[in-house]
C-alpha cells in the first residue's frame, strides 16, 4: 500500500467526511493506483526543448520530377510563404510524420515519396529520424538514431548499428516515439472514459492521451485555430503541460469512479436470467481453455533465449538492408557528381577554344604592330638617303652646277638649274623613333597577355585531362555499384530467415498477451453471468457500488482542495503570464485571464467576462498563440511546465485576413522572434505575404505569386 503523505491525508478527509461509515482499509483499497501514483507528478521543467535541425525529403513524382526538398531551420520564428496548395503544409506534415509517425500527408504525396530525414535536440543530444520506402516500394520503414545525419555517414556499419535505437514498421515506431518522448519530457497517459465504439457493448472504455494528443499542443492546423486548445480533451492535456502536482491520481479517480456508475447503471438494468444451456457453456469453457493455452504458449515463448545463429542472421540482414541503402543514396550521389563533372568538361572545353581564339587574336595584332614598326624605319631610312644625296652635274650639258646656285637653292628655294621654286621634303634621322618605340612597347603588351590566355589554356587543358579521368572512374564506379545484386542478398538473407529462429519482439508479445488477458476477463465474465445468475445480488452490490461512487467523489474534491493548495502560486504566476503575452500582442483591453477549477479560460475585457468560444477570430488566434507562449514561459523563467518549446502554425491568418489583423498578427511574430527567439522555434505557414516582414529575410522561403498564366512556384 502507498505511504505518500498526499495519500494518507486523503484517507483522513474522506474518512473524516464520512463520519468513520467508512473503515480505514476499504478507503485505502478503493484509492490504491499503485505505490507512487500520488507523488508521480512534479512541476519542475525537466529542462528540455525541442529544436528542429533540419528536414530532408525525397522522391519522384508521377511526371518524372524529381524531388530533393531540405531545409535547415533556426531558433524563433522560421516562416514559409506562398501560396495556397504550393507544399507548405506538407512540410510540416513531413516533420509530424517523423514525430509522431502519424502519416496524415495526401496519398498522392505518400504514393511519391520515397525518404525521410529529420534531425533535432533534446537538450544537448542530437536524434534523427529516418523513414523510407521498403524494397515492396509500398510500406514505410522507419529508423530512429541516437545521432546526427552527418554523424551517421561517418560511422562504419557496427557503429551506425549501435547508434539506431529502432527499426521497423509504423506501429512499432509510434508506440517506440510515445516511451521515448513521454521519457524525455516527462510525461504520462491522461485517461478519460468513452462509451464503447461496438453497437452491442453498453459499458465504458478508458482512452488514453498518447503522444499524438500531447503532439496537438506544437502542431496548429488551420482548422485548429477555432479550438483554444488540444481537442477534446484539452483541459486534461494542459494539466499535464502545467505540471501540476496530485494531477494523476485525481485522473485515475475521476476514471474508477465513472466506470464504477457504468457498472452501477448495468446492474440496475440486470434481470435474472433464465438457466444458460449446457452446451452453451460448454462452448465458453473451450474458449477460456484455448485463450489460456494461447497466453501459456506466449509465456513460455518469452522465457526461450534468442539463439547465437539467430542473432547472427538478424544481423547479417539489418547490415544487408544498411548496404542497399547505402547502395541507393551512393547511387543517387555518384549520378549527381557525374553531371556535374560532365557539365565542368563542357565549361573546360569551351574555356580552351576561348583562349585559342584569344590568342590568335593578339598573334595577328602583334604582327600588325611590327610590321608598321619596320615601315616606319624604312621610310625613315629612305628620307634621310634622299636628304643626303645632291646633284652636281647638269643632266643636259653635263657641266658641274655652279656652287652659288647650289648655295642659292638653300636659301631662297630656287632650283640649282632652272630657278624654279622647290618644296623642300628632308627626312631627318630619328623623326619617327617615338612612334616606333610605342608600337613595340604595344606590341610586346600583347605579347604578354598572350602569353596569359596560353596558361590558362594550359590549365585548362589539365584539368579537362584530369576531368575525362573522373568521368570514367565515376561511370565504372556506377556501373560496379549493382542493387540488384545487393536486394538479391537481402532476399536470400530474409529467406533463410524463416528456416532460423528470428529476433523475438518482445512489444509484440506483450500486446498479443494483454489482448488475450483482455479476452479471457470477457469469457470469464460471460461464464459467470450464465452459471451464476443467482449469486449476483443486485440489491447489496448496487448499494456498495453507489458508496464506493460517493467515497470517490468525496477522494475527487479533497484532491482537487490539496491541488489547490500546491498550485496556487504557479496558476498565479501562469495567468499572469498569459495576460502578459496577450498585452505584448497588441490586445491591451484584457484586465485579467484566470482559469476556473474546470481548467477553463476566463477572460476579462472592460468589467466583462468572456470564454474563449466569445473571442473575435483575431482575437482566439492571438488569445491560443499566447497561451503556447505562457506555457512556454512558465519554463524559461521559472523551470514549470511540459511544453516542447516548439509551435508549428499552418495557414494562421486562413480565416481572418483583413489589414488590421495582418498587421496585429505582425507585430506577434515579431515580438516572439525578438522577445523570446533564444528560447523556442516556430514554424508558419503562411499565404499572407506581408507576414514576411516580420523576421529576418534570411528565416523566410519564399514562392513568388502565379504569374499570368497560373503557373505557380511550388515549395518542392
Amino acid at each position: 500500500m502507498s505511504t505518500s503523505p498526499e495519500f494518507d491525508a486523503l484517507v483522513k478527509r474522506v474518512l473524516k467526511r464520512t463520519d468513520n461509515k467508512a473503515t480505514k482499509p476499504e478507503l485505502e483499497a478503493l484509492f490504491y493506483l499503485g505505490d507512487e501514483a500520488y507523488e508521480r507528478h512534479s512541476p519542475h521543467s525537466v529542462g528540455k526543448h525541442l529544436t528542429i535541425l533540419s528536414i530532408a525529403f525525397a522522391g519522384m513524382k508521377k511526371d518524372g520530377q524529381e524531388v530533393n526538398y531540405t531545409c535547415k531551420p533556426k531558433e524563433g520564428v522560421n516562416l514559409w510563404v506562398g501560396d495556397n496548395l504550393v507544399g507548405k503544409s506538407s512540410i510540416f506534415k513531413v516533420v509530424k510524420f517523423a514525430l509522431t509517425g502519424k502519416n496524415s500527408l495526401d496519398r498522392e504525396i505518400s504514393g511519391w515519396l520515397r525518404e525521410i530525414w529529420v534531425e533535432f535536440t533534446l537538450g544537448e543530444l542530437v536524434y534523427t529520424s529516418h523513414i523510407y520506402k521498403g524494397l515492396d516500394d509500398k510500406d514505410f520503414v522507419f529508423e530512429f538514431y541516437n545521432a546526427s545525419r552527418d554523424a551517421l555517414g561517418l560511422t562504419d556499419e557496427e557503429e551506425t548499428l549501435a547508434l539506431r535505437t529502432y527499426e521497423g514498421s509504423m506501429v512499432g515506431y509510434t508506440n517506440f516515439l510515445e516511451k521515448f518522448f513521454f521519457r524525455e519530457f516527462d510525461y504520462y497517459n491522461m485517461q478519460w472514459t468513452a462509451k464503447h465504439s461496438g453497437k452491442a457493448e453498453t459499458g465504458l472504455v478508458t482512452a488514453n492521451a498518447s503522444w499524438k494528443t500531447y503532439f496537438k499542443s506544437v502542431y496548429l492546423e488551420a482548422e485548429d485555430y477555432k479550438t483554444l486548445m488540444f481537442g477534446a480533451q484539452s483541459e486534461l492535456v494542459l494539466q499535464m503541460l502545467l505540471g501540476l502536482e496530485l494531477t494523476y491520481p485525481i485522473n485515475r479517480l475521476k476514471v474508477k469512479k465513472e466506470l464504477l456508475q457504468s457498472q452501477l447503471g448495468a446492474l440496475k438494468a440486470t434481470v435474472t436470467p433464465a438457466a444458460a444451456p449446457p452446451e452453451e457453456i460448454a462452448k465458453l469453457d473451450k474458449s477460456l481453455a484455448e485463450v489460456e493455452s494461447k497466453i501459456e504458449e506466449l509465456r513460455q515463448a518469452r522465457k526461450v533465449a534468442l539463439t547465437p545463429i539467430s542473432k547472427e542472421a538478424d544481423r547479417e540482414l539489418q547490415i544487408a538492408r544498411n548496404k542497399y541503402q547505402t547502395g541507393v543514396e551512393n547511387l543517387s550521389r555518384y549520378n549527381a557528381e557525374l553531371l556535374a563533372l560532365t557539365n565542368s568538361e563542357t565549361e573546360l572545353g569551351d574555356k580552351i577554344a576561348e583562349c585559342i581564339r584569344q590568342s590568335r587574336s593578339y598573334e595577328g595584332e602583334i604582327i600588325r604592330k611590327k610590321k608598321r614598326a619596320n615601315e616606319l624605319r624604312d621610310y625613315e631610312s629612305f628620307g634621310a638617303f634622299f636628304n643626303a644625296l645632291q646633284v652636281k652635274t647638269c643632266p643636259s650639258c653635263s657641266h658641274e652646277v655652279e656652287k652659288v646656285m647650289v648655295e642659292q637653292e638653300k636659301d631662297t628655294g630656287n632650283c640649282r638649274l632652272c630657278s624654279h621654286q622647290v618644296e623642300l621634303h628632308e627626312v631627318e634621322p630619328g623623326t619617327y623613333e617615338v612612334e616606333i618605340e610605342s608600337l613595340l612597347n604595344q606590341a610586346a603588351a600583347l605579347k604578354k597577355d598572350q602569353y596569359d590566355f596560353d596558361v590558362r589554356r594550359a590549365d585548362a587543358e589539365a584539368k579537362l585531362k584530369q576531368v575525362k579521368i573522373d568521368v570514367s572512374a565515376k561511370k565504372q564506379a556506377i556501373a560496379y555499384l549493382s542493387l540488384t545484386r545487393l536486394a538479391a542478398e537481402i532476399d536470400t538473407l530474409q529467406q533463410a530467415m524463416l528456416a532460423k529462429p528470428v529476433a523475438f519482439d518482445y512489444e509484440k508479445h506483450d500486446d498479443a498477451t494483454a489482448i488475450l488477458a483482455v479476452k479471457k476477463d470477457a469469457l470469464i465474465r460471460e461464464r459467470n453471468a450464465l452459471v451464476l445468475p443467482s449469486a449476483a445480488k443486485p440489491d447489496g452490490e448496487a448499494e456498495l457500488l453507489a458508496q464506493q461512487i460517493e467515497w470517490l467523489n468525496i477522494a475527487q474534491e479533497e484532491l482537487g482542495k490539496l491541488r489547490d493548495e500546491k498550485s496556487k502560486a504557479l496558476l498565479q504566476k501562469f495567468e499572469d503570464l498569459y495576460l502578459q503575452q496577450l498585452h505584448g500582442f497588441g490586445l491591451d483591453n484584457y484586465e485579467q485571464v484566470t482559469v476556473d477549477d474546470k481548467f477553463k479560460f476566463i477572460y476579462v475585457k472592460a468589467d466583462e467576462e468572456y470564454s474563449f468560444d466569445e473571442l473575435t477570430a483575431g482575437e482566439q488566434l492571438r488569445a491560443k498563440l499566447g497561451l503556447y507562449i505562457a506555457l512556454i514561459q512558465m519554463d524559461v523563467q521559472y523551470r514549470f511546465g511540459r511544453h516542447p518549446r516548439f509551435i508549428i502554425l499552418d495557414s494562421p491568418a486562413k480565416e481572418e485576413g483583413d489589414p488590421t489583423f495582418v498587421e496585429a498578427l505582425k507585430q506577434t511574430l515579431s515580438y516572439i522572434e525578438r522577445e523570446m527567439g533564444q528560447d523556442l522555434q516556430v514554424f508558419v505557414g503562411t499565404a499572407v505575404r506581408p507576414l514576411a516582414s516580420a523576421v529576418d529575410a534570411s528565416k523566410v522561403d519564399t514562392r513568388n505569386p502565379a504569374d499570368a498564366s497560373g503557373k505557380k512556384q511550388y515549395f518542392f
